[in-house]
């Protein structure tokens, strides 16, 4: 794994901190998101527009559990190497 790989997933990780503040001020669109029929196909509302892979996997599990399954099955495991 390149500095530049692990340095994007420290950042990725460090937006992820900021979901609980995103969803207090934009309800309206993580309502949109939360009811889509498939958010993970769905961008995340800003600031979390931006995430993909296993940061997108981490806010499904918290936001639609029931959609990590689907996420998981069409994720390329290879890019993430």
């Amino acid at each position: 794994m390149g500095l530049n790989t692990e340095s994007n997933n420290l950042f990725l990780f460090f937006r992820l901190k900021e979901l609980k503040s995103s969803v207090e001020t934009n309800v309206i669109a993580w309502k949109a998101y939360y009811d889509a029929f498939s958010p993970q196909d769905t961008k995340c509302p800003a600031p979390l527009d931006i995430i993909q892979d296993l940061s997108l996997l981490v806010v499904l599990r918290c936001i639609r559990p029931d959609k990590l399954l689907p996420a998981v099955q069409v994720l390329d495991f290879c890019s993430l190497l």
